[in-house]
């Protein structure tokens, strides 16, 4: 062990100077001691963050009145429906996991401080009786060697802290990121009950007609009953539907942090249409490398490793170093005998050559680790791209082809039944398979949003979008029209009647006379 500072006195009286000397070592020491920041670290995290492309404000709740005044920001928010960045926003200041993965820095930072401060001195001091007057011994002691290397410890913190930074700012994008990812599950489920819904009404509008045609005689009860077959088969669709809902949902709601106390709150109906275009794989391999956190973390492990290897060679010849002055003086002598003492552990048979050994083999870990991010991250951005490009290639099959198709049936199926030449069962049937359609276009368009989300994680930062359509142009149930979702009844000269009840009261022989026209 080494020391500095040791002071002896040995004398009748305690006496004032070793004292004195004492006193002034507690306050150069003093000087050494440092106080931790609040907060810090944060506004590099902040600052990290803002580089992904994010507009979203971070915040480190510390205190009951930032808490109490995010609680307010996150109540406005609430009170409308939330846009996925919104709803990024509410993530930030009410997730709890991101506000404890903030406490990284307060222990990161506590120990950057620590690094550069001097192990506190030992005082002691013992009283001997026996001789002709009793002898007062005082010391102080001081680590030598830990001053020494203060300057070393404090650039390992150092980088240990800078790493603590890159990991944090990572964790706040990987949120966000979630988020978007939930959001557009949630809002693909939710429109897709909308769609079913509007399915449901099509076949509950079918049955009603099969209803007045078999009231009239016009139709076989086995007829009725596969009308009453395909409604409830619809109808346990549309149920499915709705409980898909709960799990994104829920999903979404723990990543924002709210509780079940949090009363109601909803987010904005449609998912965007396409966008114009994807970017390149090879523009996002290459924003991945400059802006994945998980990256630039995995690099900076090298760097710490490394300079704590550098330190234990420097120094691996240093032992125990002592070194200090003691002062003296017997009694009936005028003069103090004073001088310098050292100390020092001579390394023969620990050279620190096992610790050397050690930390070289971390060193090679963390640089094959670094290396097998790179892989990892490079992977995960091919392979959310191609899951992105497949997501978009069934979206525009739909869109393009499928539905264009299906619009023209149902077009061409209204004007054969407005000249009597098919059956007002074969023209909703057509509607049915329009509406069904859509109801495919939104689950494809909704694993592009969600594939879009993974994409922008695997990249560590916000994809630019290209000429996106401002909404996907589908039908929400309750808001509106809902066509081409919702079919248009028979009608028979006099106007087209509405929803089911208009076709109960068209008379059945105008109702028989069309159907069979229809054959």
């Amino acid at each position: 062990m080494s020391h500095v500072g040791l002071w002896r006195k040995s004398s009748a009286s305690p006496g004032r100077r070793p004292l004195q000397w004492i006193f002034v070592s507690f306050g150069l020491l003093a000087c050494g001691c440092a106080q931790v920041v609040s907060k810090g670290g944060f506004s590099a995290v902040q600052e990290l963050f803002s580089a992904t492309g994010e507009a979203a404000t971070t915040q480190w709740q510390d205190d009951s009145e930032q808490a109490a005044a995010a609680t307010e920001v996150v109540r406005k928010l609430l009170s409308q429906p939330l846009s996925p960045d919104a709803a990024v926003q509410v993530a930030l200041l009410r997730n709890p996991d991101l506000q404890a993965s903030y406490e990284e820095l307060g222990v990161a930072q506590a120990d950057l401080v620590q690094a550069g401060l001097l192990k506190n001195p030992v005082f002691s001091t013992a009283m001997f009786f026996g001789g002709v007057s009793p002898t007062l011994d005082f010391d102080v002691i001081q680590n030598f060697l830990d001053a020494l290397l203060i300057p070393a410890r404090e650039r390992i913190a150092e980088a240990q802290f800078e790493q603590a930074k890159l990991r944090v700012a990572g964790v706040v994008f990987e949120l966000a990121a979630q988020v978007r990812a939930a959001f557009r599950s949630l809002q693909g489920a939710e429109q897709l009950v909308d769609v079913l819904g509007a399915v449901l009404d099509s076949t509950e509008a079918s049955r009603d007609y099969a209803a007045v045609l078999y009231a009239a005689g016009n139709l076989s009860e086995l007829a009725v009953a596969t009308e009453d077959a395909l409604l409830e088969e619809v109808r346990g669709e549309f149920l499915h539907a709705q409980a898909a809902t709960i799990e994104p949902r829920e999903d979404l709601r723990e990543l924002l942090g709210l509780s079940a106390s949090q009363g109601e709150w909803g987010i904005a109906k449609g998912l965007p249409g396409l966008p114009g275009a994807d970017p390149k794989l090879d523009e996002l391999l290459e924003l991945a490398r400059t802006k994945r956190l998980e990256l630039a973390a995995a690099i900076q492990e090298q760097a710490v490793v490394s300079e704590v290897l550098e330190t234990a060679v420097f120094w691996r010849y240093f032992g125990g170093i002592e070194l200090g002055a003691e002062a003296h003086k017997e009694q009936g002598e005028r003069n103090w005998v004073a001088g310098p003492v050292l100390a020092l552990e001579v390394p023969i048979f620990d050279q620190r050559q096992a610790e050397i050994s050690r930390l070289e083999a971390q060193l090679r870990q963390a640089m094959r680790r670094a290396e097998g991010v790179e892989i990892t991250v490079a992977a995960d951005v091919r392979r959310a791209h191609a899951k992105l490009a497949s997501a978009r290639s069934l979206s525009e099959h739909y869109r393009e082809a499928l539905l264009p198709a299906r619009r023209r049936v149902v077009a061409l199926s209204q004007d054969f039944y407005n000249y009597m030449l098919l059956g007002a069962f074969e023209l909703l049937s057509a509607k049915r398979s329009e509406s069904t359609g859509y109801a495919d276009y939104i689950a494809a368009l909704r694993e592009y949003w969600i594939a879009h989300a993974e994409l922008e994680r695997a990249v560590g930062a916000r994809v630019p979008l290209g000429d996106s359509l401002a909404s996907s142009g589908l039908p929400i149930r309750g808001e509106g029209p809902l066509h081409p979702a919702q079919p248009t009844p028979p009608h028979h000269g006099g106007g087209p009647a509405k929803g089911s009840a208009g076709m109960a009261a068209a008379t059945a022989s105008s109702v028989d006379h069309h159907q069979h026209g229809g054959h």
